[in-house]
């Protein structure tokens, strides 16, 4: 490679276009960079004339194939936010200067903005990825819009407004100058044998905050950089409908995709691994993989967003219980699960069974105290040996066989385990969720946010409930407060309060919640009582939550 001090303008010289490669990443600079970008040129634009200012470097990396009359073009593997940045201020200082007739300025600018080519498509000295183009086209071609770019644009139109850091109208010609022959970057050139992706995971590890997904996208295209039309076709077709659909949850994907075979890697190797699967597959290969992992990326946002991609009533439902639990170590098992589903190999009525399986081992080793530092392996194991044609079974033995708490286990730790944790709440609520709709059978009971979780005997006793209690009432509080016997669900937090059980039992009985209803029957509110409805709702809880 080749490194040299360069001043904007030579970068932006003669017929050239720097491509934005498909494996980078979106423009994402914002007001923060742009108002840094600014004041370094504010106070350059103030100096003395013949000082400078270094403003980064830009990797770049030559596209071969072009023929002389045509654009000379490098793929633009470093540097992509600041030069865009750079570009799009140049746009809004052309536009000033047109405006003020200062047509020296305007030609300056766009010389260095625009090739005169024949061919549209190479007349941006930048070319932006797929994504980004439309919005970056619309500023160079004075379009309104809504994109980040037509965001920086009006911010710099605003800046140059304002003056210089004295309040004046800006020289435009020295201001064009201090942008054009006064910014310095390093250039650095790759030769034909260097490799752009290996530079890029250099630069990755040298600190730039990029995701797993960003290195394996840029290992992938990277692969296809001599062959542009086949590049584009497999970003199209194949690696966007991914990235559109899991967004965040990208790099989570590629995590739980590797350990569909009972792999258990670390976060950090996601990418050598992924490399490891693509040199594996070859050149030849690459698209077939590509459209697997399309495949289980569907399969992937259905698990991880069923609200918006399961079509499934019942396994939507399931599915969103299972991710308010956060069991996201079942993840690897369930793409595999899902994956068969989506090729008929499981019905949708054995995975509905599978994930019923599934919460009643988590919910079960919640109230059991079960560790969850195994969780991943166990689940991991069971994707890597996942038998389609016996799915259930496979799963209930499997679970079995890792500690899936019996009934008579469960309900015992059901009637004292601590069941209201103020870092788990959610998790309370959903128990106490799924008990009352157990009261009411099939009707599906709407809980609203106003909902809250309720303590019978209070938080804090006062001389009434220790009365009540009895002589023992210290013993009794600290056993069983926040067991599941004295919590329920009411909008009627504040009215509730520290009241006495019978103000609290007149309130209760016209609840709309049969729960609550049912404390209503009792008399009075004592351990005994506590204990029996923890009783009473453990044998509840076993059927919620069976395990065959």
């Amino acid at each position: 490679m080749k490194a040299n001090e360069v001043k904007l303008a030579d970068l932006l010289n003669g017929t050239v276009q720097y491509r934005v490669p498909l494996f980078q990443r979106r423009y994402s600079w914002g007001q923060a960079e742009w108002d840094q970008l600014w004041k370094d040129l504010a106070e350059l634009y103030g100096s003395d004339e013949n000082e400078s200012h270094f403003i980064g470097a830009v990797v770049t990396a030559p596209v071969g194939g072009g023929a002389p009359e045509f654009a000379a073009k490098y793929l633009l593997i470093d540097g992509q936010q600041r030069l865009t940045t750079i570009l799009v201020m140049l746009k809004a200082l052309g536009d000033v200067a047109r405006g003020a007739e200062n047509d020296f300025v305007v030609e300056q600018i766009d010389r260095h903005l625009r090739n005169h080519t024949r061919l549209p498509e190479e007349r941006a000295k930048l070319q932006p990825t797929q994504d980004d183009r439309a919005g970056f086209e619309a500023v160079l071609a004075s379009k309104e819009g809504d994109t980040r770019f037509h965001h920086a644009y009006r911010r710099f139109r605003e800046r140059y407004g304002e003056g210089d850091e004295q309040g004046r109208p800006f020289d435009l010609d020295r201001l064009v100058t201090a942008v054009l022959s006064r910014l310095e970057l390093v250039s650095v050139r790759l030769e034909a044998n260097d490799s752009p992706h290996r530079i890029f995971e250099s630069l990755n590890s040298k600190g730039m905050d990029l995701t797993a997904a960003d290195l394996i996208r840029n290992h992938v295209f990277m692969r296809l950089a001599n062959d542009a039309p086949r590049q584009e076709a497999a970003y199209m077709d194949l690696w966007r409908p991914m990235e559109q659909q899991l967004a965040q949850h990208f790099t989570g994907f590629f995590w739980r995709f590797l350990m569909i075979d009972g792999s258990l890697p670390a976060w950090d190797q996601i990418f050598a691994a992924f490399r490891g699967k693509f040199q594996a597959v070859g050149d030849a290969g690459l698209e077939d993989y590509l459209i697997e992992l399309r495949e289980y990326a569907a399969a992937y946002r259905q698990i991880v967003a069923p609200a918006e991609a399961e079509g499934d009533p019942a396994i939507r439902e399931r599915m969103e219980r299972i991710n308010r639990w956060e069991l996201e170590t079942a993840y690897p098992y369930l793409l595999r699960l899902y994956r068969a589903r989506a090729l008929g190999a499981v019905p949708a009525g054995v995975v509905a069974a599978v994930l019923d399986a599934l919460e009643s081992f988590a919910v079960r080793r919640s109230v059991c105290g079960v560790p969850t530092n195994r969780l991943r392996r166990i689940f991991a194991s069971l994707a890597g040996r996942f038998e389609p044609a016996n799915a259930l079974d496979q799963c209930h033995a499997h679970l079995a066989a890792n500690d899936w708490p019996t009934d008579e286990r469960f309900r015992a730790s059901f009637v004292t385990f601590t069941a209201y944790l103020g870092s788990r709440l959610w998790r309370t609520r959903m128990v106490l969720e799924r008990l009352e709709r157990t009261f009411w059978g099939k009707e599906k009971v709407v809980v609203g946010e106003n909902v809250t979780i309720e303590h019978v005997m209070p938080q804090t006793l006062d001389d009434g409930w220790r009365d009540a209690l009895g002589a023992d009432f210290a013993n009794v509080h600290a056993t069983w407060l926040h067991a599941i016997g004295n919590l329920t669900l009411s909008s009627y937090n504040s009215e509730l309060g520290n009241r006495p059980f019978g103000e609290k039992r007149a309130i209760l009985k016209n609840s709309g919640f049969a729960m609550n209803r049912s404390i209503a029957e009792a008399e009075d509110w004592t351990a005994t009582r506590i204990e029996d409805r923890g009783k009473a709702l453990a044998e509840l809880a076993a059927t919620v939550w069976a395990r065959p």
